[in-house]
């Protein structure tokens, strides 16, 4: 089998966290209240842009009624008023063939066709990485806002970024005293979290050993992919969280403290798996050194050193 193409070597692992399922829960709330936004604000490298993902397919396929896209912004120059809309209109591949067309009015006409015949008109835009966007940016937006609200449809953004920098665009607007915008788009800002605890930790070890599957349709989980006479024998992941958490514990600091950053965390399950590879069989024992070796390669020491000091 071809372990380059495993879904934990190819980043395509989805581990639904307790912090993902909490973020689902609120934006379905949410939406169903017909709330104009809500914020996640967190860390790198915690899980945020993956969650977005989850959100957004999640809400597709439990209220198809609404018109539920995904947005990633874009780092952009100051001064560009139209950009922010044609961002947009270039992520729904709808950007207009014609020159000179005003992309507010055609953003609207778009979703307007995508809402037409439901009987509560929604549009929730669910934007990764929002904090790129620029002040002007949350005044397109707005303006988006209230066009569509003149058309009878209900738009709802769920956006997904970096703490600091969405404290800093709050704290912009209202030192300008742009009321209506705090008001709008960040009346709610959550706390968005990487793995907390060890019971958190577990859980997704557990997902490994049970909860996962590679090749599609074979019914073999992750753990027995990498290790499989070891694991008919009773080898599992999950009774090791203990020692995976005090080998991050011991590399972690600042933010990252009982904040593990989930793509550190995946990594370390895979490097683990692949330190065991090679000596699998029914009478494999794990090391507690070999888990403190794939924690280090992950790389999270270096990580939180790099990011400390930001």
């Amino acid at each position: 089998m071809n372990a380059g193409a495993h879904p934990l070597q190819t980043h395509e692992a989805l581990f639904i966290t307790e912090q993902m399922s909490r973020a689902l829960h609120l934006c379905l709330d949410r939406v169903t209240a017909r709330r104009s936004a809500v914020l996640f604000e967190g860390a790198s490298r915690v899980g945020k842009s993956r969650c977005s993902e989850y959100v957004t397919g999640q809400l597709k396929d439990t209220l198809p009624e609404v018109f539920t896209t995904r947005h990633i912004a874009r780092h952009r120059d100051p001064g560009k008023r139209q950009s922010a809309l044609k961002e947009l209109c270039a992520s729904e591949h709808v950007l207009p063939e014609a020159r000179g067309v005003d992309y507010l009015q055609h953003l609207l006409a778009y979703i307007e066709g995508q809402v037409t015949g439901r009987p509560a008109p929604q549009c929730v835009l669910v934007i990764d990485q929002i904090q790129r966007w620029l002040q002007n940016d949350f005044h397109v937006l707005a303006d988006l806002y209230d066009y569509l609200e003149s058309s009878g449809i209900q738009l709802t953004v769920i956006g997904f970024g970096q703490a600091n920098a969405i404290s800093e665009r709050l704290s912009a607007f209202r030192v300008l005293e742009h009321d209506q915008l705090v008001a709008r788009f960040f009346s709610e800002i959550i706390e968005f979290k990487g793995c907390e605890n060890v019971g958190q930790l577990t859980a997704i070890l557990q997902a490994c050993d049970a909860g996962s599957e590679y090749p599609v349709g074979s019914g073999i989980s992750y753990t027995a992919f990498f290790a499989p006479a070891a694991f008919a024998a009773g080898f599992r992941l999950a009774p090791l969280a203990d020692w995976f958490w005090k080998a991050f514990a011991t590399r972690v600091k600042g933010k990252y403290v009982d904040n593990l950053p989930m793509q550190h965390v995946r990594e370390a399950i895979l490097d683990l798996l692949l330190l065991i590879a090679p000596h699998d069989s029914v009478l494999f024992e794990i090391d507690e050194r070999m888990i403190q070796e794939a924690v280090y390669c992950s790389g999270i020491a270096m990580f939180c050193n790099a990011t400390d000091a930001l």
